[in-house]
């Protein structure tokens, strides 16, 4: 009953009221979206520098990281992860293959797939620019603990999940 209450003063729908846990409240859900915002930008944030000082860009950055943790992804592959046209992530490896950042091979069952890789000049950079990332990560961890990393990996692999229903 006191959620049905909470529900009608916040301005809410009464019917999903007493079903909606605490930590599902609208406001709630907003101030999550909002902090999940927030700490990528100041992820983001952190390797600005690094990647700059290499002429490269925040697309460039996230491809190089993708492809350093998942060598031989496709093209294909790297487009639906980085949810980018083909045109998009085409105009980004074209910069990354002339600096020798990445190498585009052939497939060897499918002639039509082309395979990406990071060379050691791409990952030494991906490195590079991960290391502040790394750093603030696992501070943060430490800080929030273990329950609380589990917690939050559990939300994020349900954020994440690829066609599936949340």
């Amino acid at each position: 009953m006191r959620d049905i209450q909470h529900a009608r003063r916040q301005g809410l729908p009464a019917r999903n009221a007493a079903s909606t846990h605490l930590y599902l409240r609208e406001e709630q859900v907003r101030s999550a979206w909002e902090a999940t915002t927030e700490a990528f930008r100041q992820l983001e944030k952190q390797s600005d520098a690094r990647r700059m000082e290499h002429g490269i860009g925040k697309a460039h950055q996230r491809i190089l990281i993708l492809l350093a943790n998942r060598p031989g992804l496709s093209v294909g592959d790297v487009q639906r992860k980085l949810v980018v046209s083909k045109q998009s992530l085409n105009r980004e490896l074209n910069l990354l293959l002339q600096k020798r950042y990445v190498t585009c091979t052939v497939d060897g069952v499918d002639r039509r797939v082309r395979r990406l890789h990071v060379t050691d000049k791409g990952r030494e950079l991906a490195d590079i620019c991960f290391e502040p990332l790394r750093q603030s990560l696992t501070a943060a961890y430490r800080q929030a603990g273990a329950q609380a990393v589990e917690g939050f990996q559990q939300v994020l692999a349900c954020l994440t999940r690829d066609g599936e229903e949340t």
